[in-house]
């Protein structure tokens, strides 16, 4: 029964681990690393800890760490969108304040005629 569980857990953390690098490479890859690198840099120092533990055979701390890498990832793509969508509207607001006001039509008597 020992070995059920051990495998489970290898398994778990397996799969874990592949979901936290792949986060971690579409974070990348949206450059969210480069706007927040303290997020990104714990998601990368957290997979690489979750590889390590589970190297070892240490399933439920790979969990942990992979969990921990996961939600580091995201939070960077996360805090990306938030800037990028806080920008846009500011950039809106900003054109809304900027553009020129209408010219009034003109009816001049010869283009009454």
């Amino acid at each position: 029964m020992m070995f059920v569980a051990a495998g489970c857990a290898s398994a778990a953390a397996a799969v874990r681990t592949s979901r936290a690098t792949a986060a971690v490479e579409r974070a990348a890859k949206s450059g969210a690393g480069e706007e927040f690198p303290y997020e990104m840099t714990l998601a990368q120092a957290y997979l690489a800890k979750a590889r390590e533990e589970s190297s070892e055979a240490q399933y439920q701390d790979a969990l942990r760490f992979a969990r921990l890498s996961l939600e580091n990832a995201e939070r960077a793509v996360e805090l990306q969108r938030e800037r990028r969508l806080s920008s846009s509207v500011v950039e809106e607001e900003a054109a809304k304040k900027t553009a020129p006001a209408p010219t009034p039509a003109v009816v001049t008597p010869e283009a009454a005629q």
